[in-house]
């Protein structure tokens, strides 16, 4: 597949395997055809999908487009990688998921607000990303408050492919 400028996210989104990405995507941007992200996750670490959005934007930057098609599921970080692409596509049965960002803290109470301060910036960051990136016709979508509430707790909101181009998550639904 990489030899067809094709990679994958499968699984869990981590360390090891943003690594992985993040080396295959710059190897790609080499030659600025378009390069796609086939996507099957559950989502992962918010520092490890920050990495992969990089290396993304470091492609993008070198003139390649990036299309990000996701095959059967892609939730939580996934989701947020997936927006990052250039185009973004999903069947009619794909799912794609938002939810908030959890927290790992662990420690005394000072530890605790270090890491509510995180979340909250996540939010806002990533609230941003998505109302910047939406291509919905409802304006509702594109504002930053209605993505930071959807992102103010871990509730899933799942959507399938169709609900997810009105909801502008996606650019097409594909068969």
């Amino acid at each position: 597949m990489f030899n067809s400028r094709v990679i994958s996210i499968n699984g869990e989104i981590e360390e090891c395997g943003a690594g992985l990405m993040t080396n295959q995507l710059q190897v790609l941007a080499e030659c600025n055809d378009e390069i796609t992200l086939l996507i099957t996750s559950y989502g992962g670490a918010v520092d490890a999908g920050g990495a992969i959005i990089r290396a993304i934007r470091y492609a993008q930057e070198k003139g390649c487009r990036i299309i990000g098609e996701i095959r059967g599921y892609s939730m939580s970080m996934a989701t947020i990688i997936l927006q990052s692409c250039d185009v973004r596509l999903a069947a009619p049965e794909d799912v794609i998921m938002v939810h908030g960002f959890s927290g790992a803290s662990i420690g005394d109470v000072r530890n605790q607000a270090e890491d509510l301060k995180m979340t909250k910036k996540l939010t806002n960051i990533y609230g941003k990303f998505f109302a910047e990136r939406n291509t919905a016709e409802d304006a509702k979508y594109h504002d930053e408050k209605y993505w930071r509430k959807l992102l103010e707790d871990s509730l899933p909101h799942n959507y399938f492919g169709p609900e997810a181009l009105q909801k502008g998550l996606i650019d097409a639904v594909i068969d």
